[in-house]
């Protein structure tokens, strides 16, 4: 469908040439023929420059992601020629990330520490019997003026290989003599004691990814795409960011609130007041995870927030800037791995950054990682008991692609997709068909946080109804229900 602008060119021509053909002499119709191809070519050449290098031709064929009375928005080609050209790159497909690494201690059974003899004597020259461990837990400062950021070591504890540590969260040491040859951070988990959950019951496991478009998830992570196509996801074509950074986009998915209204309520003071998620699965029976691969750049502590004084979840290993060894987002993903695997079923959440956030190509490198955990922990049984949203606050935001109008249009449409439990498929045919619908339905972090929780009386999301921002959906015509179709409101007109 042409523009208003091609439209209005095309109406001026006929109109132009009818007038003069019938009032000039015909040896001008070769002049009028030139005037007019050449009107045509420069419209053609406003809308290229327009479209950041696209044909018109192909724009049009693309059709429509949504087509709602309240909302239009346009489908895209991710491997458009100009994206390509200037900025798609793939030279990470030939690195691999989170390799296993070369660790002188290993875990097994999460928590049980064994010393690498071989590795110690190639690197340090030392054998195993002369290594002496030891380890000092981890805890949040529950005096400091912001918790989540600081954090108070005790007193050191002898390592005993072959035996189980009772700390979750440790700084350990191992020395050769008076020889100090490393040290290194551990998160061990452990399983908590909750209430017996029904089968009915089912848990929630979200991994989030900073700043990855639903168009730059084709390009950067295909195998985590086709993992989720392989579980029958249902993918959100019209997820559309609410906010500018990630906080506003994150708060109302985890709160059902807006990030404004709880950055007013909350300034200058601790969130441990605020309705979230956690605590309502938590009283449900469920565990529960709240965990950042970047702890120090968190939604609750990034510009200006103070955190939480009391701890959120049952594990939240927020330390400042305290990561486990090797590379960051392999650590938070194999941490989250080993929880949520221990726990079976419970509330999840992993919020990844270091590779997404300043580089549209760096995503790739974790597509591997990803895949693998995602697989493992279909593989484990956690798919037939937990929902599974892989997601995103927004798009690109940096960088010379985010000036283009493509950049613009995929900042805006972060990548979405739900993977739920076939048993619930089949017992809440409804919610499957509503979903279906709901794909290509304009769809906020607002809105899709209720779709996810669910109504108060549906057993399989046990939603708390006497919790402000975590209110029951509303009954009226705009039903945001799983179980119902979403229409969505005449709020937003894209023109792409």
């Amino acid at each position: 469908m042409a523009t208003s602008k091609q439209r209005w060119y095309f109406s001026a021509h006929r109109t132009f040439l009818r007038h003069f053909m019938g009032h000039q002499h015909h040896h001008r119709t070769f002049l009028v023929t030139t005037f007019v191809v050449l009107a045509a070519l420069l419209s053609w050449q406003y809308c290229g420059t327009r479209y950041a290098g696209w044909t018109p031709a192909k724009f049009w064929r693309l059709g429509l992601l949504i087509d709602t009375p309240g909302c239009q928005l346009a489908a895209h080609d991710p491997f458009d020629h100009s994206m390509q050209k200037r900025y798609y790159k793939d030279t990470w497909r030939n690195e691999t990330l989170c390799q296993d690494p070369d660790d002188p201690v290993k875990f097994v059974r999460y928590d049980v520490p064994e010393l690498n003899g071989p590795l110690l004597q190639r690197r340090y020259g030392v054998s195993a019997e002369d290594v002496h461990c030891q380890y000092s837990p981890l805890t949040r400062n529950l005096t400091a003026a912001i918790p989540d950021l600081n954090a108070v070591y005790g007193a050191p504890r002898p390592v005993v290989f072959g035996e189980p540590i009772p700390d979750e969260y440790i700084l350990l040491w191992c020395n050769a003599g008076k020889k100090k040859l490393f040290g290194q951070h551990y998160f061990l988990p452990k399983r908590r004691n909750t209430k017996p959950l029904s089968r009915e019951q089912i848990g929630v496991v979200v991994i989030g990814l900073d700043s990855v478009s639903r168009s730059n998830s084709f390009r950067q992570l295909p195998r985590t795409r086709q993992f989720m196509k392989e579980r029958g996801a249902f993918e959100m074509l019209g997820y559309n960011k609410v906010g500018e950074n990630t906080m506003p986009n994150v708060i109302p998915l985890l709160t059902g609130m807006s990030g404004d209204l709880v950055r007013t309520r909350y300034r200058r003071r601790n969130f441990d007041g605020l309705p979230h998620l956690m605590a309502v699965y938590k009283e449900k029976g469920f565990p529960t995870i709240y965990h950042d691969e970047c702890p120090n750049s968190g939604v609750f502590v990034y510009v200006g927030g103070m955190g939480f004084r009391e701890a959120p979840s049952d594990y939240y290993p927020y330390f400042g800037s305290i990561v486990p060894p090797a590379l960051s987002p392999c650590a938070a993903l194999k941490y989250f791995s080993d929880v949520v695997t221990l726990n079976k079923k419970m509330f999840a959440w992993l919020w990844l950054m270091n590779m997404t956030h300043e580089d549209i190509n760096d995503a790739g490198y974790l597509d591997l990682p990803l895949e693998s955990t995602l697989r493992s922990l279909a593989a484990s049984g956690i798919m037939e008991n937990n929902a599974l949203l892989v997601m995103a606050d927004h798009g690109a935001r940096y960088g010379d692609y985010r000036l283009t109008d493509l950049g613009d249009y995929e900042d805006k449409l972060p990548v979405c997709l739900l993977a739920l439990p076939q048993r619930f498929l089949h017992q809440y045919p409804e919610a499957a068909a509503n979903l279906e619908v709901n794909q290509r339905r304009l769809v906020t972090s607002v809105r899709f946080a209720r779709d996810v929780a669910g109504s108060v009386d549906a057993a399989p999301f046990p939603l708390a109804t006497n919790r402000p921002g975590l209110e029951p959906i509303s009954k009226g015509p705009t039903g945001e229900n799983l179980r119902r179709r979403l229409y969505p409101a005449p709020v937003l007109r894209m023109r792409r």
